[in-house]
């Protein structure tokens, strides 16, 4: 068994809620902050002669801006209470719903007089915008900044036409910006979750292996420099029977070890439980051609890996 090896590898459902909640957080309150700079827009140039009837509503935004600001200690939770982390996100998303309500409601009052297709295109362009805004980054970071200039050029030809006033065609563009925003956040949001899954991996390996008394090498690092895509590279010796080298794809483990056939085996199963039993994370290590898919079961709190200082955790 010594030499390569592989495996496929996953976390009990417990642990990857929590990374999937994580993630809607931090997507959320980018969405959230989205929506108050167009709210906090919107309130200071509502003309004079509209101010008087929207009084209630001028109202509601000013308690809806302290409702957040006490959002934001709310939403800076560190923990991993599955229950707390949902009502969070819960919060987050009432709040965007809230304040998206506030900006059309604002908004339909200021644009008095434009006709229905106007206002549709002006709505729907607000919310894809603020869509954006909240993914911009994990945009940028998967699919490159180049998608993400594209996608800013785009909105701002959007802007110049409704300024034209050529609400047709600004909606016709806006359609299929809209359509390719979605793609590219769930592709983008589909390759972070993975991500996030390796590096808790990552952390709980580096915790596992020093537990069995392995020491580390050199800290992890991509195997292609500023390349999340490729794999992250992390190596241990073992002291008394040689080097093991574990490979981190999205979706994969492979390792390449120094140890006897005779105790590789045993050590690759030592590796394996230490993960499953302490973190939740499955693996099962085989050779190359015999990969075989983790089942994924359901299981009480488990101990998470704590922070490391791993390159690689982008």
């Amino acid at each position: 068994m010594s030499g390569l090896k592989y495996s496929v590898f996953d976390v009990l459902a417990t642990v990857a809620e929590i990374l999937l909640l994580r993630r809607k957080i931090k997507t959320g309150k980018k969405e959230l902050d989205a929506v108050r700079e167009q709210l906090k827009d919107t309130l200071q140039n509502i003309p004079e002669w509209a101010k008087s009837t929207l009084q209630k509503q001028i109202r509601a935004s000013e308690t809806w801006f302290d409702k957040i600001a006490s959002l934001e200690t709310q939403s800076s939770y560190a923990g991993d209470d599955v229950d707390t982390l949902r009502t969070i996100v819960e919060s987050l998303q009432d709040a965007i719903r809230t304040g998206r309500a506030l900006l059309e409601v604002i908004n339909a009052s200021v644009r008095n007089g434009l006709d229905q297709l106007s206002s549709r295109v002006i709505q729907t362009c607000s919310i894809a915008e603020q869509q954006f805004t909240a993914h911009r980054e994990l945009i940028e970071r998967w699919l490159g900044k180049e998608t993400a200039s594209r996608m800013t050029s785009v909105f701002s030809n959007v802007k110049d036409m409704m300024n034209q006033k050529k609400y047709s065609e600004a909606e016709k563009l806006l359609a299929h910006t809209a359509n390719q925003l979605q793609e590219n956040i769930r592709k983008a949001t589909e390759l972070e979750d993975k991500h996030q899954k390796r590096l808790y991996l990552l952390k709980a390996l580096r915790q596992v292996c020093s537990g069995l008394g392995f020491q580390e090498v050199q800290e992890p690092y991509f195997e292609r420099e500023n390349s999340l895509q490729s794999r992250i590279v992390y190596r241990v010796d073992t002291l008394d029977k040689g080097q093991i080298t574990f490979y981190l794809a999205l979706d994969h483990i492979t390792s390449h070890s120094e140890i006897e056939e005779n105790k590789c085996f045993g050590e690759f199963e030592e590796i394996s439980k230490f993960l499953k039993d302490r973190f939740g994370v499955i693996t099962n290590f085989k050779r190359p051609e015999l990969p075989e898919q983790p089942k994924l079961i359901q299981k009480g709190e488990l101990e998470e890996p704590t922070d490391s200082s791993a390159a690689a955790a982008a």
